[in-house]
């Protein structure tokens, strides 16, 4: 749904669950931190409720390999957490890009179907619309 509302709409996107440079979480010692599942990730501490300004956190950005990526701004990224941890050896990393790949292109070639639809007004747009930055993995 995030991805197709996007192409409707021809946004370029970021990280979809806004991790980082949105949407942010606060641990229940009271650090501030930018995904939910970077608990307890000192080095990524962006502050703590007592003395930071909501509208003043440091934003933390995905790097490589997703920013040099051919569909970053359709995709806008893996998650936050992945990017920078690099659990997982590249050719796992690649095979789960490949996916995301496989279905923007599906996407892509849905579109037109998609926007014939809409000027049929048998669906909206509205149809496409949902809740964003909230930390839910539209990108896994």
């Amino acid at each position: 749904m995030a991805v197709m509302e996007s192409l409707l709409k021809g946004e370029k996107s970021l990280l979809r669950c806004g991790s980082g440079w949105a949407n942010y979480s606060i641990q229940t010692d009271g650090h501030i931190i930018p995904c939910p599942i970077m608990n307890g990730m000192k080095d990524y501490y962006l502050g703590h409720i007592r003395n930071a300004h909501p509208l003043r956190l440091r934003k933390i950005y995905i790097g490589e390999p997703c920013t040099g990526c051919e569909i970053y701004h359709e995709c806008g990224g893996r998650c936050l957490y992945a990017n920078l941890i690099k659990r997982w050896p590249t050719h796992a990393y690649r095979l789960v890009c490949k996916t995301v790949k496989n279905m923007i292109e599906s996407l892509r070639l849905a579109l037109p179907k998609v926007e014939k639809l809409i000027l049929e007004r048998k669906i909206s747009l509205k149809d496409f619309e949902h809740l964003k930055y909230n930390s839910c993995e539209v990108i896994p």
